[in-house]
């Protein structure tokens, strides 16, 4: 409006100056002509008054203009004014508004000028630019993040910049976060808007990582897709797809060579039947068939599909292809091990049964059959106890059943006696366990009643024989104390004549030995020497029959420690002699020491005494452990024994040699033979006659022995 004004005064001031221009002109032309004429002086004082009057005129005329011409001006300029702080206070409003537009958009917004420099920026990017920086109004943006000079965003800036042209694009800020971001060129710059995509990227990632997981489990559990498009007439086959049908990706499927790969016969004739169905009706179909593979597998798959129809017709067909062969195969194996277990309850020697929840039998065996007398299985099931049973047993049952539907806890080997409506009494060990569905209810039991009528019966028989066995152990018992008594009184007084026969011949043969030849004196030492072994012959009878009757207790004895001190106190002279006992690494045993003594003496005297005579003996004791048996071997380098004796020589008085050539009664070995087996052992030999003998014997091994000797001797026998 301002320069509309100032136009139009410039116009006014030039006309009034070529008006006065004309005006001038014309008064010097007119003086012209008067100075040349007569009379010129008084006519150019007249001119010059007319020149004057003119100027007057037009003075006085130009006055009055401009004064109108202002006075329009003023009031033109009044009523602009008005106008432009009505618009200034209009813009002042819509700038506020604008601002706080700005200021308060939830995402980051900030302006640039040319120079890179802020001139704007809304509260959130003032949070994330300016932190620990103060206001950045002003700041050039290149050099607070100069270090970023190459990074994305400070490009696009640039092209903004350069080309004037708004851009938009997602990329990762400074802080590594995922944004969309804005750049609109200005008439100051540019202007940057960001938002945040972190969200939608992760989104995105979310969706890609999850139809990649889904490719990857289809592939895992073998679950493919295929379409069929009819109007193009082309076939697609997911990755999955391929994999079943075990063919190369770059094959090209179509419906015919699809249908193909179906085994022939009853799988193809029924594919061929759906298809054609489904694409006539739209109802979707749901098979599982056999096919055969490009590499000539036969697979079981299930096949789904789903027709998509358009005007009336269908145009195209899509749906699933998975690979059920291991399910088949379960599905087989599950069936015959129905079977299995079928013919294994059948005939398990008990009643098997299976109620549900409301006390109906559902399953019985072939036993359970046979004790009801039924023609079959079949007719027991969906039977009920009050039906089958007395009314006793059949609440008692029921009373059962019920405890263990509500709690849960089996019933286990309860006996119970059953009488039938004949009369006849049978006798069950009856267990009734819970069986629970997939979600821990308890869906029914299972019974088991085992016929324990046969057991009760020998058990019954058994207790009368125990009871008669008792007796006859005690009186045995009785007889044995009575023997043991007897041979102690038997030994006592056989051994009284003796000591008094040895005693009068020892008398004669002092007081009467001149008296006698020497046949006479010869006579009287066969009778000391008869007395002599009649009486280790009391003494050896006592000791085998007080063998196995001792009640002595049993300890723990280390054999090494053991038979050291049998050879100090026993075998010093024989090792003085030159004899050798070798023994190392024996085991603990818990035996009774004095039977245990007597069985290492006996075996060793005899080691010793049946020698080759000039022969310095060797004796090696040995053991091992074999089939939970601790197994001893004492060797000795003596005269041997033949193999016609082995057996016999454990017999008691059996002497395989004279009094003459080895002393001795034949008791020893017999004793240790009655010592061995009360420890449930045996005992035998091997020999080479003329080379040696090796006596064997098992002792049994020990629950409560020291367990490193064990194993001392164990690591030595290895």
């Amino acid at each position: 409006m301002k320069k509309k004004q100032i136009t139009l005064l410039t116009c006014t001031v030039g006309l009034t100056t070529i008006i006065l221009s004309i005006l001038l002109i014309i008064v010097y032309q007119n003086i012209n002509k008067l100075l040349s004429g007569e009379g010129a002086h008084d006519k150019i004082l007249q001119q010059i008054k007319v020149f004057f009057y003119y100027i007057f005129i037009s003075g006085a005329f130009l006055t009055i203009f401009v004064a109108l011409l202002l006075r329009h001006y003023s009031k033109l300029h009044a009523a602009e004014a008005s106008a432009l702080v009505t618009l200034n206070t209009k813009v002042d409003v819509v700038s506020k508004r604008m601002d706080d537009i700005l200021k308060s958009i939830s995402d980051p917004f900030f302006a640039l000028d040319e120079n890179y420099n802020f001139v704007f920026l809304n509260r959130i990017a003032s949070h994330e630019f300016a932190v620990g920086c103060g206001s950045l109004l002003g700041i050039n943006y290149l050099k607070v993040y100069g270090e970023m000079a190459q990074h994305s965003i400070n490009e696009k800036m640039k092209e903004v910049m350069q080309s004037r042209e708004s851009v938009s694009f997602e990329a990762k800020d400074f802080l590594g976060r995922w944004r969309d971001i804005s750049i609109y060129p200005t008439s100051e710059g540019i202007s940057v808007h960001s938002k945040d995509a972190g969200e939608r990227k992760s989104a995105q990632e979310h969706l890609r990582k999850t139809e990649q997981l889904l490719k990857e489990t289809n592939l895992v559990a073998m679950v493919g897709g295929w379409e069929v498009d009819l109007i193009a007439n082309t076939v697609l086959w997911t990755d999955a797809t391929y994999l079943i049908h075990e063919q190369d990706p770059d094959f090209k499927p179509d419906l015919e060579k699809g249908i193909n790969y179906y085994k022939e016969g009853i799988s193809r004739n029924t594919i061929l039947r759906l298809v054609q169905h489904t694409v006539e009706t739209g109802e979707t179909w749901d098979a599982e068939l056999e096919i055969v593979t490009a590499k000539g597998n036969e697979k079981w798959i299930r096949t789904k599909g789903i027709a998509e129809f358009r005007n009336g017709g269908c145009v195209r067909l899509f749906g699933i292809f998975q690979d059920i062969t291991l399910k088949k195969q379960a599905e087989d194996l599950l069936v015959s091990e129905r079977k299995l277990l079928q013919t294994i309850i059948d005939n398990l020697p008990m009643n098997v049964y299976v109620k549900d929840t409301n006390h109906k039998k559902v399953l019985v065996n072939t036993n359970g059959k046979k004790h009801q007398q039924a023609d079959n299985a079949e007719v027991l099931a969906g039977k009920y106890d009050d039906e089958l049973y007395p009314e006793e047993y059949a609440e008692t049952s029921i009373q059962e059943d019920t405890q263990v539907f509500e709690t849960g806890i089996s019933i286990l080997d309860r006996e119970t006696a059953l009488i039938k409506f004949d009369g006849a009494t049978t006798y069950f060990l009856t267990s009734k366990i819970p069986y629970y569905s997939e979600n821990g209810h308890v869906e029914g039991l299972v019974g088991i009643n085992y016929n324990i009528t046969g057991i009760k019966d020998k058990a019954l028989a058994l207790q009368q024989a125990n009871a008669a066995l008792e007796s006859v152990t005690n009186k045995l018992a009785d007889k044995n104390q009575e023997l043991e008594h007897f041979a102690s009184v038997a030994s006592h007084d056989l051994q009284e004549p003796l000591r008094m026969i040895t005693g009068f011949i020892a008398l004669i043969e002092k007081k009467y030995s001149h008296s006698l030849d020497e046949k006479g004196k010869e006579y009287l030492k066969h009778i000391v020497d008869g007395a002599v072994r009649m009486r280790q012959i009391i003494t050896d009878i006592l000791e085998y029959s007080r063998t196995g009757l001792s009640n002595e207790s049993i300890v723990e004895l280390d054999f090494n420690k053991l038979i050291t001190k049998l050879v100090a106190d026993n075998f010093s002279e024989a090792i003085n002699a030159g004899a050798v006992i070798k023994y190392e690494n024996l085991p603990m045993i818990v035996a009774e020491k004095t039977s245990m003594s007597q069985l290492f003496i006996n075996l060793i005297s005899n080691a010793l005494k049946y020698q080759a005579p000039g022969n310095k003996p060797v004796i090696n004791l040995k053991v091992k452990f074999e089939a939970d048996m601790w197994q001893f071997a004492i060797s000795d380098n003596g005269i041997g024994i033949k193999a016609d004796y082995y057996e016999k020589i454990f017999l008691i008085f059996k002497r395989l040699h004279t009094r003459s050539e080895y002393s001795g009664t034949g008791v020893g070995l017999a004793i240790c033979k009655k010592i061995v087996n009360k420890y449930k052992g045996e005992i035998w030999l091997k020999s080479v006659y003329g080379s040696g003998t090796t006596f064997y014997f098992t002792l049994p091994t020990s629950p409560g022995a020291d367990k490193s000797a064990t194993n001392r001797v164990i690591a030595a026998q290895v």
